[in-house]
Parts: structure tokens; C-alpha cells; sequence
């Protein structure tokens, strides 16, 4: 799915040249947590890596229209286990959203944002039997961009995902189901930086 993501990505980036932006993120993503009904433990999302890709075209000079994308590559944890955590599945979890950025005053070649989401989230596991997983998600992130050149700059960035569940619904079903969870939200964050690149 994620190739399939990025070539539509840039696909689209192709063909908003000139005046877009091509921003490439690293960074760590965490949090994540799911009641299970069956057994009352809590299960938990691994913080591991995380790479994200934001194709941006400029709306005024203080906002920009954004589509974001990022994967993680993740476990999922029984946190019921103390030591050593017992790891149930490994998962992929994916975020494509459409938002943009607010953008303050440029000094120094530094500008403050805030920025935001919706759009869906993809729960890929890498399980027999599991089927993959799409839910309606947001988020919101706080940063900063530094442009010491016209079309290439550095951008850092926190931000907060929300997933939506419905309450007391299992999960990874195909036959049989793997996971029943309770909770209406689920909810990670990730920290990011990477390079900027614009073109006009």
C-alpha cells in the first residue's frame, strides 16, 4: 500500500509544479492504546522510527495547503507482561491526511506554524488470518521552518495523530477476529525534522 501511497503522491506533486513544496521527515513515532475485552489487558503500539513525506502548495502568504503521509513500522504490545513485553504481531501503521499549515511572521528565515489534519489511518498487520484495518483519523502539530535559502530549508515538527474506534469493536478480523477492544480513540505522537525543498 505504501508504494501505491507514493507514487500517487507524487503524482500529484508532478503535476502541481510549479509553486509546490516537497518536505521529507524522519523521526520517532509513539503512543497507542488499546483495551482488549477478552483478557483486560492493556495492548500498546512499539515507539520505533518513522518517515514522513508533505506535499505543500502555498495559499496566501501565512498558510499552506498540505497532504501528508507517513509509516511507521511497529509492534504490537502485550502490555499486561511486565518484563520481558511480550510482542503479539508486528504492524505497519499508515497516515494520509489532508490539511495544511498557519503559518507567523518569517525572522531570521524562521517561521512558527501550526499545523493539522483529516484523512484516514491504515492499521496494515503482518499476521495470518489478520485483515488490515481503516480508520477515520485528525491531527495537529506545532513547528518550526527555517529557509536560509529561497528553495531549501530544514522543518521540525511534533504532531498528534487521533484514530477512531467504535466502542467495544474487534479488530484484525478475517474467519476469526484478533483483537476485541474497547475505547472510542486512539492516540500517538511522533516527533520529526528533514529537509525542505521548494520549487516556483
Amino acid at each position: 500500500m505504501s508504494r501505491c501511497l507514493l507514487s500517487l503522491l507524487l503524482t500529484l506533486f508532478a503535476v502541481a509544479l510549479p509553486a509546490a513544496e516537497l518536505t521529507l521527515l524522519s523521526g520517532a513515532q509513539g503512543g497507542g492504546r488499546l483495551n482488549h475485552i477478552d483478557t483486560s489487558s492493556t495492548l500498546r503500539f512499539e515507539q520505533t522510527p518513522s518517515r514522513a513525506l508533505i506535499l505543500g502548495w502555498p495559499v496566501s502568504h501565512h498558510q499552506d495547503l498540505e497532504i501528508f503521509y507517513s509509516q511507521q513500522q511497529t509492534r504490537l504490545i502485550d502490555g499486561s507482561v511486565a518484563v520481558p513485553a511480550q510482542a503479539l504481531f508486528d504492524i505497519d501503521v499508515h497516515y494520509l491526511q489532508l490539511g495544511g499549515t498557519v503559518l507567523s511572521e518569517q525572522r531570521y528565515g524562521w517561521q512558527g506554524f501550526l499545523s493539522g489534519g483529516l484523512g484516514l489511518t491504515h492499521f496494515s498487520p503482518s499476521l495470518g488470518g489478520a485483515t488490515a484495518e481503516n480508520r477515520a483519523s485528525m491531527s495537529l502539530g506545532l513547528g518550526a521552518r527555517w529557509m536560509p535559502h529561497d528553495h531549501v530549508g530544514l522543518r521540525l515538527e511534533s504532531r498528534l495523530y487521533g484514530s477512531l474506534f467504535n466502542s467495544n469493536s474487534a479488530i484484525f478480523c478475517s474467519g476469526g477476529c484478533q483483537v476485541s477492544v474497547s475505547g472510542d480513540l486512539l492516540s500517538q505522537y511522533a516527533i520529526f525534522a528533514g529537509l525542505v525543498v521548494r520549487f516556483d
